[in-house]
């Protein structure tokens, strides 16, 4: 944005610097905040627009809010919730007491069941995939990190372990059935592209090693200029979801002479080396913008965005031809034409900058008298996409 002008009491005219088709994708979904208070430390006492108003929170343990009387929406059925912050096995058990009246449990524990509680199932767009540092290592960046990895920076490695991961028993073993495999950041949406789709091919994978001369080790681990085929997978300790992925993917990559090390740690120590391993990330949007801020260079190292430094100037073409577009719908051939042109893209059909892996099905467990309405195909899990719907929950018991 280059600036905004208040042309009247309820209008707003806003200049961009360079045509940019997905700004108004993001535009709509802000908050509209109150000039007079809005500041430092904002985000902590928010005064907003929305149904609710924030009441109190206490970091780590509960939020609470009101509904909102000036809403300009329907008004919500409850006067006050409370929202608690908890772990897996916590959350599970604090609905069995009666604690809570809904909670979001992870795929692995989707077939426990909870007397008086029903479960909704709810299709995404939340989907999991392993990262690839691409550059090869040696170089740093602004911020003085080492960026790089001497096997994932080969195309050979990247496009191998996409062939050789089974995504089918991803989907049975480390979601239990909810969820269906993944092939790109966007799948089903229409900006992506379906012909970028990679076939389950281990003797493929194999072949391709061969020929890029990773030759099999004693060990069983290939191995090229004394450099050995392995690395680390990152995750986030505390996510059950993302252990069992890395788990299972370590072991399927056994199979191609891969040796592939879950790594569960803190968000923190991730920060550290996510431009130098891969990392099991979760993404998921409504919008492109999140395909352009994972595979642009431009974004490289930002963030979590495109942590592995990925660039490719034909990709980035596309994304240009895409954001001056003159409309949403227009801009989607060029969205598909950067994942996959026929020739390159960044899927991995073409330079494989990820392994995208899953996609998830969000499970809720929700009290019998809980009636949460019409669900929508939900983004990522963050900012409890179940809440998008909030306006039209009701209590249905006395």
């Amino acid at each position: 944005m280059d600036r905004a002008e208040a042309t009247g009491d309820l209008t707003v005219e806003i200049h961009l610097k360079r045509p940019w088709v997905t700004f108004s994708e993001n535009f709509y979904s802000l908050g509209i905040v109150p000039s007079d208070s809005y500041g430092h430390g904002y985000a902590r006492k928010p005064v907003g627009s929305g149904p609710f108003a924030l009441v109190s929170w206490t970091e780590g343990e509960q939020l609470i809010v009101e509904a909102n009387s000036k809403y300009y929406g329907k008004k919500p059925a409850f006067d006050r919730l409370t929202f608690v912050f908890s772990g897996e096995d916590t959350s599970l058990a604090a609905a069995r007491t009666g604690d809570v009246d809904m909670v979001s449990v992870p795929a692995l524990m989707a077939d426990d069941s909870i007397q008086g509680f029903r479960k909704i199932v709810v299709p995404s767009v939340d989907n999991r995939g392993l990262s690839f540092p691409t550059p090869e290592p040696g170089e740093v960046n602004d911020e003085g990190q080492p960026v790089g990895n001497a096997v994932t920076s080969d195309l050979a490695i990247r496009r191998a372990v996409n062939l050789g991961i089974d995504r089918e028993q991803l989907v049975e073993v480390a979601l239990n059935g909810y969820g269906r495999p993944a092939y790109g950041p966007a799948d089903g949406l229409p900006w992506s592209n379906p012909d970028a789709a990679i076939p389950y091919d281990t003797d493929a994978a194999r072949a391709m090693l061969d020929e890029a001369g990773w030759a099999p080790g004693t060990d069983g681990i290939r191995a090229r200029d004394g450099v050995r085929a392995a690395f680390d997978i990152y995750f986030p300790a505390s996510d059950s979801v993302r252990q069992a992925l890395a788990i299972v993917v370590g072991e399927q990559l056994k199979a191609l002479g891969i040796a592939a090390q879950p790594m569960g740690v803190t968000w923190e120590q991730i920060g550290r080396v996510d431009h130098q391993e891969p990392v099991m990330f979760g993404w998921g949007s409504h919008s492109p913008v999140e395909v352009y801020s994972l595979y642009s260079s431009a974004w490289g190292g930002i963030d979590f965005y495109n942590p592995g430094y990925f660039s490719d100037s034909t990709v980035d073409r596309h994304f240009t031809d895409a954001q001056q577009s003159e409309s949403l719908e227009r801009s989607y051939p060029h969205w598909q034409a950067a994942e996959w042109d026929g020739e390159t893209g960044f899927s991995a059909r073409g330079l494989a900058g990820w392994a995208w892996l899953v996609n998830l099905e969000h499970v809720y467990f929700a009290n019998d008298c809980l009636d949460v309405g019409e669900t929508q195909i939900e983004p990522h899990g963050h900012g409890w996409p179940i809440t998008a719907m909030i306006e039209q929950w009701t209590w249905t018991c006395d």
